[in-house]
This record gives C-alpha cells, structure tokens and sequence, in this order.
C-alpha cells in the first residue's frame, strides 16, 4: 500500500513538472532561428496565425532591463511586415496567434532606430536590452481595414 502511495505522489510530481515546464509562461526565453529571443506567457492553439500585410492590434508594454516601463498601448495597431533586420519585432509577431501573449527580448537601439526609425529613449543606452509584452488581441486583412478608415462597415446576419 505505502509503495503504491508512493508511485501516486511521484506520478502526480511529475506531471505537475511536466505542465509546468510546457506553460512557456515566467521561464526562460526561447531563441528562434533569427536570433530573436522570446517566451510565450499565454498560447491559443485555436487562434487565428496573422498573415503579412494583415493589420494587427496589439496590447503592447516597453520596459527597461529593470522593470521600468518606458510606453504602453493597449490598442495598437501594426501592419505585419517582413522583418527590417533578422530578429526583429515582426519576426516575432509572426509566431503569434490571435490571443497569445508573449515576451520579446531586443536590442534597445536596433529595436528604436531600425524598426520604428527614431532616436533611442533616455532611459537606454547603447547594447540595452528592451523587453516588449506582447497580446494579439485580433488581426483585421487590409480590405476590411480599409472599408473601416472609409466609414464602410459590413456586418454579417
């Protein structure tokens, strides 16, 4: 009975290991191919993949190395577009599916003067490291975007 109890406990511990190890949550960051570096906080299997040229709207926060939160939206919107550089912000976005969450880690100053081509903040300096929270809330493709800015909205019955 005890040995049994045993193999239960130990069963249970590592499952427990094992679903905590695949949360892809507050571990370390992952590196894609590109050299970007990333780990998902929330995953939805069953959401939408963006496609480039799609319109993306994010809930985005910028923080510094030690927590500092430089900017925040919590509705912005980006067009997916092929990366600037190799590890960029759009790689990543790639990955994404309508309601994951993730963390990306860049390089400060490529980050400000490659991909959104102004001066870097104050609060970096050269070879900082920027984190960006990321959520994709929805993705909108560029007709219905565009009938939006224009007033036209179509609803489905």
């Amino acid at each position: 009975m005890i040995k049994r109890s045993i193999g239960i406990i130990v069963g249970v511990i590592l499952i427990a290991g094992v679903f905590a190890g695949c949360s892809g949550g507050k571990g370390k960051f992952l590196e894609h191919e590109s050299g970007l570096r990333y780990r998902f906080i929330d995953m939805n299997p069953q959401g939408k993949n963006p496609k480039r040229g799609d319109i993306l709207l994010l809930s985005v926060r910028y923080l510094t190395g030690d927590g500092k939160i430089v900017d925040k939206n919590e509705s912005y919107r980006v067009q997916l577009s092929n990366p600037a550089y190799a590890g960029d912000f759009f790689t990543g976005l790639g990955l994404m599916q309508v309601g994951d969450s993730v963390h990306f880690l860049l390089d400060a100053a490529d980050y400000y003067t490659k991909t959104k081509k102004r001066d870097l903040p104050t609060e970096f300096v050269q070879g900082d490291k920027l984190l960006i929270e990321v959520r994709l809330k929805n993705t909108i493709d560029v007709s219905s975007f565009e009938n939006e800015r224009r007033g036209i909205y179509h609803t489905d019955e």
